[in-house]
């Protein structure tokens, strides 16, 4: 109760974003009592407002910051509320307008900037989705690395991919190799057939950082790129890793859709395959040791 009082108080001093955490219904109905005490506090209104975006009443929520607004006291910050509401409602044009009226006045807020990007975005304004979600990744002092994937796919369906992929390996080269990044990178690279680029990619992933995923994405890839031999090593490779873990560890989720891609990537490289009749079936490829001992437990 005293951090939910706490939050409030901040609140209503405008220096802290209401959180998901804590408890939504008791945030409410502590900041309801406090507003019921103290009903001309448009910072408390407003910071409920937040609440009930949070909990989805979002008629209540616009409906606290019109009693905000009525009050006359508040003289920033009003709109950034408001254009976050109507997002959420997908009433993009307004929203859109919000942030725009907020921006207007606080052009260096990075997650305004980020939030009008989606609002851009679901208009098709791409220009703008771009020019917002480039401000947000240099105002922001950590920003989310889905905000630089999302700007390097419309860099590159706006016919700059030479810049989408050079923005995603600076980030690479300072952040280190977050997956994210990869993987919109390795998608640009496939979608136009950069296979060279994405291979040295790959190789560089399976063999640096030990995720098995990379292994099967590899031997992908170079299946697509009629390189069946090297493909079904490198699905070999991915075979040993994942019968070398624990046998908890392999009957993890995530490791057993891996088992059931690379059984299905191995499947799809035999029935392509034309060149090599003497290509091991997808059980020889696929294992090092029987079955039975792959998914025993000690």
């Amino acid at each position: 109760m005293r951090k939910c009082l706490l939050t409030i108080a901040w609140l209503a001093l405008g220096a802290l974003p209401v959180t998901a955490h804590d408890g939504l219904d008791e945030q409410i109905i502590t900041i309801s009592d406090a507003v019921t005490r103290d009903p001309h506090n448009a910072g408390l209104l407003l910071a409920r407002s937040e609440l009930h975006r949070l909990h989805g009443d979002f008629e209540l929520a616009l409906a606290d910051i019109a009693r905000a607004q009525a009050l006359g006291t508040v003289t920033s910050g009003v709109d950034r509320w408001l254009a976050r509401v109507l997002l959420d409602q997908r009433r993009y044009t307004e929203s859109f307008q919000a942030f725009s009226r907020h921006l207007a006045v606080s052009p260096h807020d990075g997650d305004a900037r980020a939030s009008r990007s989606r609002c851009a975005i679901a208009l098709g304004d791409t220009a703008t989705a771009i020019a917002d979600l480039e401000a947000a990744c240099q105002l922001l002092h950590q920003p989310d690395p889905d905000l630089l994937c999302q700007l390097s796919e419309l860099l590159h369906v706006s016919g700059r991919t030479d810049e989408a992929l050079s923005r995603l390996d600076v980030a690479i080269t300072r952040d280190g190799d977050i997956p994210a990044y990869h993987e919109r990178a390795l998608a640009i690279e496939r979608a136009d057939r950069r296979h060279a680029a994405a291979l040295k990619r790959l190789q560089h992933l399976a063999a640096g950082n030990g995720q098995i995923r990379w292994r099967v994405e590899l031997g992908d890839l170079l299946g697509e790129m009629q390189r069946h031999d090297e493909a079904r090593a490198a699905y070999r490779d991915a075979a040993r890793v994942l019968d070398a873990l624990p046998s908890a560890r392999r009957q993890v989720a995530a490791n057993l859709e891996l088992r059931a891609r690379l059984e299905r990537s191995l499947a799809r490289l035999e029935s392509a395959s034309t060149t090599d009749p003497e290509s091991l079936s997808v059980g020889q490829a696929a294992a090092v040791e029987p079955t039975t001992q792959r998914n025993s437990t000690p």
